[in-house]
């Protein structure tokens, strides 16, 4: 009978490929296979890392959430919601990874009721005034933009490292974002004002 036999790869070559795959080391990963179309190349041959979105908490008074849409590189709109996520999410805290090739980034948070199915979205504060809320004749909803492109956006760079944080505190119908930073630039710029 003629064995089937699968070729055996090394555990460790398939490691190095996918840390190669990952962080962009070419030289590494040339032997295996090209990066996948649609991401962004940075300088010459090193592919662009993907964005990472924290939510952390600041104080433990209500469950809490991070929505995020954005536009994938191709066009079409994608949403996440770290309240719909089983995996990697819990009340307080999120970790999002998107794409390097991820535009238009919208990024929301919500408070959210225990034991309901209510919530409501996090209200805007100006963190250049002590976090006093923001109020244009209504009481105004957090939304943060990266990578949006738009004229006269101070959003982060499509070729720029994003790492960013929200710390949210508060009870219920007070929940505000306290800080938010890119842990990927120096620690004296901030993310969002």
């Amino acid at each position: 009978k003629p064995s089937r036999l699968r070729p055996q790869v090394p555990r460790r070559a398939s490691h190095s490929f996918l840390h190669a795959w990952l962080f962009g080391s070419a030289s590494a990963a040339a032997g295996f296979m090209a990066p996948p179309l649609g991401l962004p190349v940075v300088s010459g041959s090193r592919t662009a890392p993907p964005l990472r979105l924290r939510m952390v908490a600041g104080d433990l008074l209500c469950p809490r959430s991070m929505e995020v849409e954005w536009d994938d590189g191709r066009g079409e709109r994608q949403r996440w919601s770290s309240w719909e996520d089983a995996l990697g999410s819990c009340w307080h805290e999120a970790v999002k990874l998107l794409p390097s090739s991820a535009t238009d980034i919208r990024v929301r948070f919500f408070a959210h009721a225990p034991g309901s199915s209510k919530a409501w979205p996090v209200r805007a504060v100006d963190r250049r005034s002590d976090c006093a809320w923001v109020q244009d004749g209504a009481e105004e909803s957090e939304v943060i933009w990266l990578r949006t492109g738009r004229q006269g956006s101070r959003s982060a760079s499509c070729h720029r490292g994003v790492d960013a944080v929200f710390e949210l505190r508060g009870p219920l119908h007070r929940c505000y974002v306290r800080r938010a930073w890119n842990s990927a630039r120096e620690p004296h710029q901030r993310l969002a004002p």
